[in-house]
């Protein structure tokens, strides 16, 4: 019994007596048997090559890359994928089918198989981006611990109690001892405003305008006290019922009262 030419070879020759001799030649393949001529070798399809003969699959081209040329014979033929891109998939047929970095990534260089993530607290609002010079500081004010964001609205605001002197930052500054803060994305020290009188503060950080109140019994002319030893407690046989006083205003005791310990 004759048989066919095995897939990936041709012969139009008769009477052979062995295997056929002909290989489908490079940049081709065949999975047919009984070819006769090499015009019958199929072309490999755009995204792949092949480098050897008488192949019956063609070599897909490797990820980060891609080719738009039917019959390629080498692997030079797949082209690497443009900077701002990628290539996530093998075979692919052209330049359009490499994927953009999205916002928040980057490329810098030609053939990845995936984008770089800007650098934390850093943004990037375009795609196709292939720079890191694309990545964007945060703002002052700001601050953010994650890598890749997609908008300067990602960036977090510094909390109340603090604020961000620079840019990029991971971390904002606490407002220091006797000021407070009460606003969001403070850019600089100056909006840490001096504890008002009749407060004081020995921590840092303080959101609250108010600090720490003096309380009753006491009273402190002075702002940006650090310490409850600012607050002056009221004079013997005086009083006051007011968590924060700005001044003297302790009030004497009615007739037939005393107050033994102004302190309590």
């Amino acid at each position: 019994v004759c048989k066919n030419c095995l897939a990936g070879k041709f012969s139009n020759a008769v009477g052979l007596g062995t295997e056929c001799p002909h290989l489908c030649p490079t940049g081709t393949y065949s999975i047919q048997t009984g070819l006769r001529t090499a015009a019958e070798c199929s072309l490999c399809g755009a995204g792949t090559y092949n480098d050897r003969q008488g192949m019956t699959v063609c070599v897909e081209c490797i990820l980060g890359t891609f080719n738009p040329e039917l019959g390629a014979q080498s692997p030079d033929k797949c082209l690497l994928c443009p900077a701002g891109s990628f290539g996530g998939s093998t075979s692919l047929k052209n330049e359009s089918e490499c994927s953009l970095c999205s916002e928040g990534e980057y490329s810098s260089v030609p053939g990845v198989t995936q984008c770089q993530l800007c650098p934390r607290a850093t943004f990037n609002d375009q795609r196709g981006s292939n720079s890191s010079r694309s990545c964007l500081d945060c703002p002052l004010g700001t601050f953010s611990l994650q890598k890749g964001l997609k908008n300067t609205e990602a960036c977090s605001d510094c909390l109340p109690g603090t604020y961000g002197f620079t840019t990029a930052a991971s971390a904002c500054t606490n407002c220091g001892v006797g000021k407070f803060n009460a606003q969001f994305g403070s850019p600089n020290s100056s909006f840490c405003l001096y504890c008002p009188a009749g407060t004081f503060s020995n921590d840092t950080g303080v959101s609250s305008p108010t600090c720490t109140p003096c309380g009753v019994n006491h009273w402190n002319s002075k702002i940006g006290s650090v310490s409850k030893t600012d607050c002056i407690v009221c004079e013997e046989g005086k009083f006051s019922s007011l968590e924060i006083m700005t001044f003297d205003d302790c009030r004497s005791c009615p007739e037939n009262f005393y107050i033994p310990d102004v302190s309590s």
